[in-house]
């Protein structure tokens, strides 16, 4: 999924977010019923329905934001699950 740096609506959404280990803006990439969020501390990855109603969060604790977006830029946006849970994402939603 390509990621680009949050904007000021982004963090409407998602005012949690927190900047980067270098001090950069958070990232996002929005796909079809997902979002990933790339911050200073790990991923966060939010799957909805076609109405837009949260069907899942999950949540991968990771300090190193070049590793953390590397992952997110390599996870295909319907990652299953069980794949995400073997990565080491906990479910948060």
């Amino acid at each position: 999924m390509e990621l680009r740096e949050m904007t000021s609506r982004d963090y409407d959404c998602y005012a949690g977010a927190e900047p980067m280990s270098d001090g950069s803006n958070p990232l996002i990439g929005e796909g079809y019923c997902c979002t990933i969020i790339v911050d200073g501390s790990g991923i966060e990855m939010d799957y909805t329905d076609e109405d837009g109603n949260l069907e899942g969060s999950y949540y991968l604790e990771l300090k190193n934001s070049a590793l953390g977006k590397f992952i997110a830029e390599s996870l295909p946006t319907e990652t299953p699950e069980s794949f995400l849970l073997k990565l080491g994402f906990v479910k948060i939603v």
